[in-house]
């Protein structure tokens, strides 16, 4: 079982940092690995609930993309105010009307997806692959 550590400043008496190993009652390793679990689910979530409201806007586009078959994949940064910032092509799509269409569903999803407060007010770093596969 891995040990917490804590770094404690020694009394004026030598002016070092000594770090002390600390036990930790289990009951209190179950309440922080806790929160930790529902914080890495609630961020989960939120990730799903940006790609599926990328994934409804992805036919909003001005062209016929109904015969489309092919993905594209972006990435892009999520601000604290739930904002995409620096929308990057990683891989095409083959189809420049696609890639277009997908990064037209980003641009339009952005801001649309409110964070949990437990999930935090950092930003994140996301790639998505928008999927077309004949009218899906």
């Amino acid at each position: 079982m891995p040990a917490d550590f804590t770094i404690a400043a020694a009394a004026p008496m030598e002016n070092t940092l000594a770090l002390e190993q600390m036990e930790v009652p289990d009951e209190s390793r179950s309440a922080e690995s806790s929160a930790r679990r529902r914080r890495r689910l609630a961020r989960e979530r939120y990730f799903q609930r940006v790609q599926e409201t990328v994934e409804r806007y992805k036919f909003h586009y001005d062209a016929d993309l109904s015969g489309l078959l092919g993905n594209a994949l972006y990435s892009f940064r999520i601000l604290p105010d739930d904002t995409f910032t620096d929308i990057r092509l990683r891989r095409s799509s083959g189809d420049p009307l696609m890639d277009a269409a997908a990064l037209n569903a980003i641009r339009t999803a952005s801001g649309k997806v409110k964070r949990p407060e437990i999930v935090g007010r950092q930003t994140f770093l996301l790639s998505i692959a928008v999927k077309y596969q004949l009218n899906m």
